[in-house]
């Protein structure tokens, strides 16, 4: 994941600072380290899981993959709205605050802890309604981040809802067999899924559009992400659709709740924002 310069820098560097400025400033950058150290840890973890899953399972390590000293990452998020909340209600620190609140929506979301969720919605919600008080003075990164937030963490809590235990629920599903009550199950799950993943696309799409456009500052993050989450989405779909062909052109077993014509809308693609396809074209 793209690592974010902390916007205080900007602040700190610019004409007089008050001693609680570069105090906020240090936390800001404090936090904003511990947030990217989060994150790593976990992308790393998350990698040694799925590569333990490709190893046969009497060939497994029967520890599994080490558990590691995680830093807390929705500690992070609290720390980081309490002090955008009080921030935010002195008209000289708004700046700082929004940096808070990105800091704890980027935590919250990358905590994949549930009990957050709330917490999350919130900050997002306070972030947003102060870009708007700061009008035409708000940081467009931090701006442009807050609402895009949701639709990806929505996307890979979906996402993952089709990888229980890490498995893929594809991998056990054929239906050139027929279909049992179990596989019949798992496809219901995965067409819930790609509902859930083509609300997400559709709206990482809209936030360029309410944006009026996307900042060149995270510009990269946003069109690869974003196009990343679509491709994911595609072919998944594929997979699903060709399973569920599969069956009715020899139905037996379970009957399957879902038909082709089902499938096929299922499957079928969020379309792209005009101002997500100028702004992301060749990226």
């Amino acid at each position: 994941m793209k690592t974010y310069a902390p916007l205080v820098l900007a602040i700190a560097l610019g004409g007089c600072v008050t001693i609680d400025q570069v105090r906020t400033a240090s936390n800001i950058i404090k936090l904003d380290n511990d947030l990217q150290q989060g994150i790593q840890q976990r992308i790393r973890h998350r990698q040694a899981e799925a590569h333990a899953q490709q190893i046969p399972t009497d060939k497994r390590d029967p520890a599994g993959v080490q558990s590691l000293d995680f830093v807390n990452l929705a500690d992070i998020g609290n720390q980081a709205a309490n002090k955008a909340q009080k921030l935010a209600a002195e008209s000289d620190t708004l700046p700082e605050a929004l940096s808070y609140y990105r800091i704890a929506a980027m935590a919250y979301w990358q905590s994949y802890d549930p009990s957050v969720n709330t917490a999350l919605g919130n900050v997002v919600e306070d972030g947003k309604a102060l870009c708007q008080k700061m009008g035409e003075n708000s940081p467009d990164r931090d701006c442009f981040l807050l609402p895009l937030i949701p639709p990806y963490a929505g996307y890979e809590e979906t996402r993952r809802s089709m990888s229980p235990g890490g498995s893929s629920l594809f991998s056990g599903i054929n239906m050139a067999d027929g279909a049992t009550q179990q596989e019949a199950r798992d496809l219901t799950t995965i067409a819930d899924a790609l509902v859930g993943m083509k609300a997400a696309v559709t709206q990482a799409y809209k936030v360029a559009t309410d944006f009026g456009g996307v900042p060149d500052n995270i510009k990269a993050y946003y069109c690869s992400n974003t196009n990343r989450m679509a491709q994911a989405f595609l072919d998944s779909a594929g997979v699903y659709l060709a399973m569920v062909e599969t069956y009715w052109g020899a139905p037996s077993g379970t009957q399957l709740p879902i038909t082709v014509d089902q499938a096929t809308r299922q499957a079928t693609p969020a379309p792209a924002s005009n101002t997500y396809t100028k702004a992301c074209e060749g990226t």
